[in-house]
């Protein structure tokens, strides 16, 4: 893969704890989890010949995904020279990457969280606009929805439960806000 100095990345995963003791780890795909896109998804990550560790130190390091699968709805990866549980352990909540000139087109029904930055965020109970994602974060839990309007910012956790219609054709994210979520933030 050649890679242009200038190149953007893109988190494609992130590296959640080790699986079984060969290395392979236990992964959250970073792109829509319907049923329809997930095997798309898969053979997409297979197709990487090239990936990147983006670490605490905020380096990149090289190396190849050999194997992918999903086991109880689960993303497992095996990486090159990633081939015990200590190695596996010290990747722990680490962030896999690729330029984005080499992310594939999201799968049919799907989408990549990158997609979502600049989506308009609105209320779907009354409508209300709450704002622009500006930022996906990761803070080690479940993604968070970083939506600013004016001066003010909302920290909206990236659920289904709560974001409940995504229209990317549209640029839009439909929410439904639990009680004082929207309050605490401000």
């Amino acid at each position: 893969m050649k890679i242009a100095k200038e190149s953007r990345y893109v988190t494609i995963a992130r590296l959640l704890r080790p699986r079984g003791n060969r290395g392979e780890l236990v992964a959250e795909n970073l792109n829509s989890e319907t049923s329809e896109a997930q095997d798309d998804s898969l053979k997409n990550f297979l197709k990487l010949d090239t990936v990147f560790f983006w670490d605490s130190n905020q380096q990149r390091q090289e190396t190849a995904i050999e194997q992918a699968w999903v086991h109880r709805g689960r993303l497992i990866l095996k990486l090159r020279g990633v081939d015990s549980i200590g190695a596996a352990e010290r990747l722990r909540n680490i962030n896999l990457q690729i330029p984005q000139e080499y992310l594939e087109p999201a799968p049919d029904n799907g989408y990549y969280f990158e997609d979502l930055i600049g989506c308009v965020v609105h209320d779907i109970e009354d409508g209300h606009l709450i704002g622009l994602v500006e930022e996906i974060l990761e803070p080690g839990g479940p993604l968070l929805l970083q939506v600013k309007m004016d001066n003010h910012e909302v920290l909206i956790p990236f659920v289904k439960d709560i974001c409940v219609e995504i229209a990317l054709g549209e640029k839009t994210i439909r929410v439904r806000m639990p009680d004082g979520l929207e309050s605490l933030n401000s």
